[in-house]
This record gives structure tokens, C-alpha cells and sequence, in this order.
């Protein structure tokens, strides 16, 4: 994951309440600015830039590119399987 919260010492409140906002709403991103992001936050574009650059991006949009890269990457894993139910339509339970 590219934006990590457990790693308590490495963020400021401020960046962990951007880092969940990011993460709660990545369907949002590419819509999003940093504008838009620092208003919804209650930060400034400041601090947005410092934890991008932080966090190894050398800015917001760099950042931006990567989350919306991970989120379509992430769209087809598979978290579960239920091998208790056939896959194929044809197949029984044992199969």
C-alpha cells in the first residue's frame, strides 16, 4: 500500500486525516485536486505537498497517479474464495 497510517511515528495528525480521506474516497480521485483535497481536509496545500514528498513522490500528482494505479490494480484481486461453491456453472460442489 503506498499510503501506510500504521506507521504511527512517520505521519502527523494532520497527515494521518489526509491519508484517510484519501483512502475512503479513491473512486473520487480523479476529480480530486489539491485544492479540493487540502478544503475537504482543513489543510493547506502545504502540508498535502509534504506528505506526498514524504511519502517518496515528489508531488500531489505523482501521488494521485499511483493511488488510482493501485486502486485499478486492486479491482481484481480476489480477497476470498468460497470453494464450498462451483466454478464453473456446470460443476458440482466436488468438482
Amino acid at each position: 500500500m503506498i499510503l501506510d497510517i500504521s506507521q504511527e511515528n512517520k505521519y502527523t495528525e494532520t497527515e494521518k486525516e489526509v491519508i484517510d480521506y484519501l483512502m475512503n474516497h479513491l473512486d473520487l480521485l480523479e476529480e480530486l485536486s489539491i485544492n479540493d483535497l487540502a478544503k475537504k481536509t482543513y489543510t493547506s496545500n502545504a502540508t498535502i505537498i509534504r506528505l506526498c514528498r514524504k511519502t517518496g513522490y515528489s508531488g500531489y500528482k505523482a501521488l494521485k497517479v499511483d493511488l488510482i494505479k493501485e486502486r485499478e490494480a486492486n479491482k481484481y484481486i480476489v480477497e476470498s474464495v468460497d470453494y464450498t461453491t462451483p466454478f464453473q456453472f456446470n460443476e458440482t460442489t466436488e468438482e
